[in-house]
């Protein structure tokens, strides 16, 4: 959707429910994979442990073909009563046909980020086809961030929760492998 908003497609009037899933099982990873195979293309974003792309590691997997569903597969959460969460070399394993296919599009917010962690991760994603954060910079050089909290405030009159009150800030911040599924 803020693609389609950033290219002037969006459709008009208001935004889609929301459903979003919790992936911890080899058979709801099965569907996903089906449901995005079919999909004409998805978008992606990686939960890791840094900012930085050489140090990061997964901590999970975002993904969503369709405005206003996504699907959440964690892989490293670490916390006291965390749910058990299939492995990195599964999740890796069974998204990697999707990922490589040069031909299935890709879409992110900073994509670039996400294809060097999962480059070190053993994966080469192709078909990258949209960055938000770049059509953000090429519609507006001169802004001062472009971020996804800004530009979706910009573009979608919308606030999406920032990583801060999600993790935390300054002593209290935690990595996100122990925030809550």
């Amino acid at each position: 959707r803020l693609a389609d908003d950033i290219l002037g497609t969006a459709p008009a009037g208001p935004p889609p429910e929301k459903d979003y899933v919790t992936v911890l099982t080899e058979k709801d990873l099965d569907a996903l994979i089906k449901r995005l195979k079919k999909s004409g293309g998805f978008a992606i974003d990686l939960e890791t442990t840094n900012k930085e792309p050489m140090w990061a590691e997964i901590v999970g997997f975002a993904l969503s073909s369709k405005a206003g569903e996504g699907h959440y597969v964690p892989v490293a959460h670490d916390y006291m009563g965390a749910p058990e969460q299939l492995s990195l070399e599964t999740v890796l394993e069974s998204l990697r046909p999707l990922l490589e296919d040069p031909k299935l599009p890709k879409h992110g917010q900073n994509i670039k980020y996400d294809k060097i962690v999962l480059d070190r991760a053993g994966l080469a994603m192709e078909g990258i086809a949209f960055d938000t954060m770049l059509a953000s910079y090429v519609l507006n050089p001169a802004r001062r961030g472009h971020g996804m909290d800004e530009i979706a405030r910009e573009h979608l009159d919308y606030q999406p929760m920032s990583y801060k009150d999600v993790a935390g800030t300054g002593a209290k911040e935690k990595p996100f492998s122990e925030v809550e599924i």
